[in-house]
C-alpha cells in the first residue's frame, strides 16, 4: 500500500492511485462525463479506470475472486483544474461502494467549507459503519443512523486523511440489497510500529486488502467528505477529495 506524506510543489494535473493486490490498471486517458446531470464543473476533466459491469442494484461489480462477494475497486477522478476554475471544481469524487438503491442519497460536495481543513473524523458503529461525521471549523456533516459507538481521530496542520477503505455484505438476499459492512480511515501519520495511523469500525472481511483496498486520495489531496446513501446505518459510499490545505 503507498500513502502519500509530502505535498507536492504543483497541485494540478497529476493524480495517484495505489491501492493493494492486486493492482489496478493505469488511467486510460478518456475523457468522461461526470455522474452529475448538470455536468462537470468548468475547467474539470474526468479520467475514468475502463467500466466494470453493473448489476441492477450494485454500482460496482461483484469480485468473482472465492467465496468473496466484496467490491472491486472503480474509482473516477476529476483532473486538469485550470487556475481559473471554480472551488468546487478542484474536488475529487470516489466512485461509490455499496447499494445504488437503498437508503436516501447524500452528498457533500456542494457543502465543504473551503479552505477545505478536516478537524475531526468521527466513525460510527459495531458490526457496520451506523454514521460517519467530518467535522471542520464551525461545520459539520453528518450522515448515517445512532447505533453502535464512535470512534474518533483529531487532526492539526500537519495530519490529514489519506485514503478510505470501504466494504460492503449482502445483507439482504431475496432483494439483493447491500449496506457498508467495514470502513478504516488512513492518516499520512506513521506508526512506530509500522504502517499508518488508522481508526475502524464495523466487520472487517478476510480479504478486505484484496477485494476492497483503500480509495487514496490523488497525489497531493485529502479525504474531506463522501457521498452515498443513508438510513439507520450507510447503505453506499465514497470518498470526495480536496487539495490538502486548500
Amino acid at each position: 500500500m503507498l500513502f502519500h506524506s509530502l505535498l507536492p510543489s504543483l497541485m494540478g494535473a497529476s493524480l495517484c492511485l495505489a491501492a493493494a493486490t492486486p493492482p489496478i490498471a493505469a488511467r486510460d486517458g478518456h475523457l468522461r462525463e461526470t455522474d452529475s446531470p448538470d455536468g462537470p464543473p468548468d475547467g474539470a476533466y474526468f479520467n475514468d479506470i475502463p467500466e466494470i459491469p453493473t448489476t441492477p442494484n450494485k454500482v460496482q461489480k461483484r469480485a468473482s475472486l472465492g467465496k468473496s462477494r466484496l467490491t472491486t475497486l472503480h474509482a473516477r477522478f476529476e483532473y486538469g483544474v485550470s487556475a481559473n476554475s471554480p472551488p468546487r471544481a478542484q474536488l475529487v469524487k470516489g466512485k461509490l461502494v455499496g447499494d445504488a438503491t437503498e437508503g436516501t442519497p447524500f452528498d457533500d460536495f456542494d457543502k465543504i467549507p473551503r479552505p477545505a481543513r478536516v478537524t475531526k473524523l468521527t466513525l460510527r458503529g459495531a458490526e457496520r459503519l451506523d454514521a460517519i461525521t467530518f467535522n471542520f471549523w464551525g461545520t459539520e456533516l453528518r450522515h448515517g443512523g445512532e447505533g453502535g459507538k464512535d470512534v474518533s481521530i483529531e487532526f492539526g496542520k500537519d495530519r490529514y486523511i489519506t485514503a478510505l477503505q470501504v466494504c460492503d455484505t449482502l445483507f439482504d438476499s431475496e432483494r439483493q440489497h447491500y449496506r457498508i459492512s467495514y470502513a478504516k480511515a488512513f492518516t499520512n501519520i506513521k506508526r512506530p510500529s509500522g504502517g499508518f495511523e488508522s481508526i475502524e469500525v464495523g466487520t472487517r472481511p478476510f480479504d478486505a486488502d484484496k477485494n476492497c483496498p483503500p480509495f487514496e486520495a490523488p497525489w497531493g489531496h485529502a479525504v474531506v467528505g463522501v457521498r452515498g446513501r443513508e438510513g439507520d446505518e450507510i447503505d453506499a459510499l465514497g470518498a470526495i477529495t480536496a487539495p490538502w490545505g486548500g
